[in-house]
């Protein structure tokens, strides 16, 4: 008798907390408790892809095209109350599958996963922490026809220190993330990467600050060289140092202009040593809650690159975000992006990249747990260049022109 008491006061308490979080449940709003909200939901989208190999008309007389449907279902889960702790859990698995009769196309199908957690500890208060973990696969077709795509795995743990005594006028942060890069196909072009990171505000007006920051990082090749044609992974320790303004000039115009000087440190060959400018312009239209905005930029800076040391960019952008009647997403964005890589080998010869893309997209809310979605994308590589010389066999234009047009809805809880 007694084990029964028990065994109805449990199904109670489980009922009780089921009807508690039932009770403040809508669609579109998660399931939600006193402490947290968990949301959860499904992706349907069909997308043609004009130029899956990003192939050069003057290679072949057909390109690789096909449609294709994606399924991505997903989770979210967060805590309501700005407490001492603060966290989010997020976790998405995709499967893309390409409909085509052409086996190297077909074969491109396949999964991409992307699972994310942060915790932060007392935010609201003068000293904070914040943990940081991330994995990402992703899944590509290669620059090329094959039977193989691209498979990339990506986790990144990081750690994050804050200061910031009362009004938050003066906050300091350093930050540490750990990046383990892992090809499934190419195992040469694995590495790691060490990130400390050290950024300063001083707020001197309530939604204006300046910033000072420094970014030094630790970039280490599994191998010293690649197997196609012997190219060299040169280690690097790549080192930046920025300044500059950030936040509300007027009521409705924001300003980021930030400058400062970098070097990227290759153990062997050509290293970088120059200038690193990241500036936006953003102009808020109508409603500042609707959040309409125009926007326009410029980023000029360096990256790692597996085909040589490294490459410079030169970048400018404008944008265009509007939303109607709380139901409408309108979305406008092109960029240029200039690019000369460093340190290639003689084989390679010089390489630049003229990139041009652009982006337009239109969304409805019909509800708050359905939307749909439609989207139209250009990439564009102006270039002449090849990656490799004839004798080796693999010249291949770096030349392409691609549009990608997507259809999609989701359902959330």
């Amino acid at each position: 008798m007694v084990a029964r008491v028990q065994q109805v006061q449990v199904m109670s308490v489980i009922a009780g907390m089921i009807m508690s979080v039932s009770a403040l449940a809508a669609p579109g709003e998660g399931l939600q408790s006193e402490s947290l909200v968990a949301s959860f939901g499904l992706t349907m989208a069909g997308a043609y892809d004009s130029n899956i190999f990003y192939q050069s008309e003057d290679e072949t007389t057909r390109l690789s095209s096909a449609p294709s449907l994606r399924f991505t279902p997903f989770l979210s889960i967060d805590s309501l109350n700005p407490g001492m702790a603060q966290y989010n859990v997020s976790a998405s698995v995709s499967w893309q599958q390409y409909l085509d009769d052409e086996a190297t196309v077909s074969e491109q199908s396949g999964l991409s996963a992307n699972v994310g957690a942060t915790l932060g500890i007392n935010r609201e208060g003068a000293f904070s922490v914040t943990f940081k973990e991330a994995f990402a696969r992703t899944n590509e077709p290669p620059e090329g026809p094959t039977l193989d795509a691209y498979n990339r795995n990506v986790n990144s743990l990081g750690l994050t220190l804050g200061l910031h005594p009362g009004g938050k006028v003066f906050q300091h942060y350093l930050s540490y993330d750990w990046l383990v890069y892992r090809h499934e196909d190419i195992e040469a072009i694995n590495r790691m990467i060490h990130d400390l990171t050290l950024t300063n505000y001083w707020r001197f007006l309530p939604r204006t600050a300046l910033t000072l920051s420094l970014d030094y990082q630790i970039v280490q090749y599994d191998d010293s060289n690649q197997a196609i044609g012997n190219i060299a992974n040169s280690n690097s320790t790549p080192l930046k140092v920025q300044a500059g303004l950030t936040g509300l000039i007027t009521e409705r115009l924001s300003l980021k202009l930030v400058g400062g000087w970098g070097w990227s440190f290759h153990d062997q060959g050509d290293s970088f040593s120059g200038l690193v400018i990241d500036t936006r312009l953003t102009y808020h239209v109508g409603d500042p809650v609707a959040k309409n905005v125009l926007f326009v930029g410029y980023n000029q800076s360096f990256a790692d690159t597996t085909i040589g040391n490294f490459y410079t960019y030169y970048r400018p952008y404008a944008g265009y975000q509007h939303r109607l009647v709380d139901r409408i997403r309108l979305g406008l964005d092109a960029e240029v992006s200039i690019r000369d890589y460093v340190g290639t080998p003689g084989f390679v010869g010089d390489i630049s990249d003229l990139l041009i893309g652009g982006r337009a997209s239109l969304g409805f809310d019909i509800f708050k747990w359905w939307s749909v979605d439609a989207a139209y994308r250009l990439q564009i590589n102006n270039t002449e260049d090849v990656l490799f010389d004839e004798t080796l066999g693999l010249n291949s234009l770096r030349e392409y022109t691609k549009h990608l047009v997507t259809f999609g809805t989701t359902v959330r809880y």
